[in-house]
């Protein structure tokens, strides 16, 4: 008999504590976590006898199918450091972005210090956070008692393992007879009281560590080629990594401004989100970043009309879908913003309050008394929106006060920390490059995270003067040096479609602003020829192109010799290229607030 049965008009007892849930099973056997899994997913999913030698994940069946269930290949007793770091990588790419609970199950019958050493080997490969998001299953033929209970925990292994997963521990009892549909509830229960006190884990720092080792491993075997190709594999998956941004509140409140500020365009502009006084979105739109497309921000329709009532709301609007929402208003706080905020928080996402149409605020001031005092003006507006709220019942609200039509005013660098603060580091530094120069310190962000790219590209640079092809090592790093270079541009808005969306945002000139640019690069068409003329007057780069060319042909020392040439020019160069962009992003910044 089957161990998985369909229980009708069953919910998803996790649907009202979490908005998704990842599971990752270990331990034991691919036949008893195959089990496990299809019991979960209330359907036969998981092949029990024919085992996978990769992680293998499934999804729940719609349309509450919120939960992701991946099922990992059999782990051997004698597991080898490489094999461990394949197992862990192989695990991070099924599971992206992270795991939200380990299941750990055990069979106590045979738990050995082995089995027990092994699990903690992977948890600890994550990271030290992965015991905090991890949950002991025993699985045994015996039913459930104290005695056998107590009898089990004198084994110090299964006490031990339990331990170290913060006493996280349940029975499920191995029975063909019994499809413990009762347990599955039990089971999903518990994992989301998990997830209200911590996040899904971060992967993003173990999938970098991966990738370092295996072009480190490339490299020590000469094979250059591989190493190239694993550092652009990296970046690709960086790049495209998306973040869905939702703007919501009622109709009129400044949504879709805020939406154009936030892709860099001005309001009315071709490919901008329209505006109007009245309700202009009639479904929730995705608008794409012009330079960074895996930034989705989405204006969703007003929250409570008529035409969207509150209940039907976040059914039509696809909730799910969103990392997190910002929640609009241009006036005052109302019920349905509440109603919408409390039921993202049941959800487990993060909103936040953004008070909008502050320029428009002191503007009416300043006609009515030239000599006001905005900092009381702001306090006045921040405490009201606080205290509407905290009628609403959120005991202590914060409130953003922004304008979409200048950013870089008021409390959008607030906010801006706030979300450092909150999203994974990930997702920090995916939204970070696209975001708008508000400030000095988010140029200096950006630079330094576009430092910490350089060394991918000099990777790929240092295959290219390995390979003994006429005319491969110059085309290759003239080509990594371009494609840095252009991505430097976009990331600090030096391209001529951002200087242009700048100028018309700002009210500065084009001609000013280009006025602003030293670097021969920013705001042009950058071709080889043109790029090659730039580095040829570089006495160091012609000398290291000198000596790589007398190496490149020479076998096995000659290539290391050209490898470490190539790949310490490449990185001098890609350094310089970005402190001239950045250096460039500095002036023009300045330059855009006159």
């Amino acid at each position: 008999m089957k161990v998985w049965m369909v229980l009708a008009d069953f919910e998803y007892c996790f649907v009202s504590v979490v908005s998704e849930l990842r599971v990752v099973l270990l331990g034991s056997s691919w036949r008893q976590r195959s089990a496990v899994g299809n019991l979960l997913l209330r359907h036969d999913e998981f092949d029990l006898l024919n085992k996978s030698q990769t992680s293998v994940q499934k999804r729940g069946p719609p349309p509450k199918n919120r939960l992701w269930v991946t099922n990992t290949p059999d782990l051997q007793a004698d597991v080898t450091a490489d094999r461990l770091t394949h197992f862990i990588r192989d695990i991070t790419a099924a599971c992206a972005p992270g795991p939200h609970v380990f299941l750990l199950l055990l069979q106590p019958e045979n738990f050995t210090e082995q089995h027990k050493n092994r699990l903690e080997s992977v948890l600890q490969s994550f990271s030290e956070q992965a015991f905090n998001h991890s949950l002991v299953l025993i699985s045994t033929s015996q039913a459930e008692t104290p005695e056998l209970m107590e009898e089990l925990m004198k084994n110090p292994n299964i006490k031990d393992i339990i331990s170290k997963c913060g006493n996280r521990s349940m029975w499920m009892t191995r029975s063909e007879d019994d499809p413990n549909m009762k347990k599955r509830e039990e089971l999903l229960k518990t994992m989301g009281q998990m997830m209200e006190n911590v996040k899904h884990l971060e992967t993003g720092n173990i999938m970098a560590e991966n990738y370092e080792e295996e072009i480190k491993t490339a490299l020590q075997n000469n094979d250059l080629a591989l190493a190239a190709e694993k550092a652009q594999e990296y970046v690709d998956k960086f790049n495209n990594v998306c973040l869905n941004i939702a703007i919501t509140g009622e109709s009129g409140s400044g949504k879709s401004t805020l939406v154009n500020a936030l892709r860099g365009i001005r309001n009315k502009t071709q490919g901008a989100a329209p505006t109007g006084v009245v309700e202009t979105t009639m479904k929730p739109t995705e608008y794409l970043h012009p330079e960074h497309p895996n930034i989705r921000l989405w204006d969703l329709p007003g929250f409570g009309s008529t035409r969207f009532p509150a209940d039907k709301y976040l059914e039509y609007v696809e909730f799910e879908k969103y990392d997190f929402f910002i929640i609009v208003s241009d006036h005052r706080f109302r019920e349905n913003d509440a109603k919408l905020a409390k039921e993202i928080h049941k959800m487990k996402k993060k909103f936040y309050f953004v008070r909008s149409k502050i320029d428009l605020n002191i503007q009416a001031e300043t006609e009515d008394d030239p000599e006001f005092n905005e900092e009381k003006l702001l306090k006045s507006i921040r405490e009201n929106c606080t205290e509407e709220l905290q009628k609403l019942g959120f005991e202590s609200p914060k409130v953003f006060l922004v304008s979409g039509l200048r950013l870089h005013l008021y409390e959008f660098k607030d906010l801006w920390k706030t979300l450092e603060k909150d999203l994974l580091k990930l997702q920090r530094d995916v939204l970070l490059l696209p975001l708008s120069n508000i400030s000095l310190d988010v140029i200096q962000q950006k630079k330094k995270s576009l430092e910490s790219k350089i060394k991918w590209f000099s990777a790929a640079s240092a295959a290219g003067a390995a390979v003994p092809i006429p005319g491969v090592s110059e085309a290759l790093d003239l080509g990594m040096i371009i494609e840095f270079n252009l991505h430097c541009l976009n990331c600090l808005g030096l391209t001529r479609k951002s200087l242009k969306r700048l100028s018309d945002v700002s009210g500065v000139s084009l001609e000013d602003l280009r006025a602003e640019l030293k670097w021969p690069l920013s705001g042009v068409e950058i071709t080889k020829a043109l790029m090659l003329k730039l580095l040829s007057m570089s006495a160091t780069y012609i000398t290291a192109a000198a000596i790589e060319e007398g190496f490149r042909f020479i076998p096995l020392t000659g290539t290391v010799v050209a490898m470490a040439i190539s790949s310490t020019n490449t990185y001098r160069v890609l350094t310089y290229v970005l402190n001239s962009v950045a250096e460039d992003a500095q002036r023009v910044f300045m330059k855009a607030l006159d």
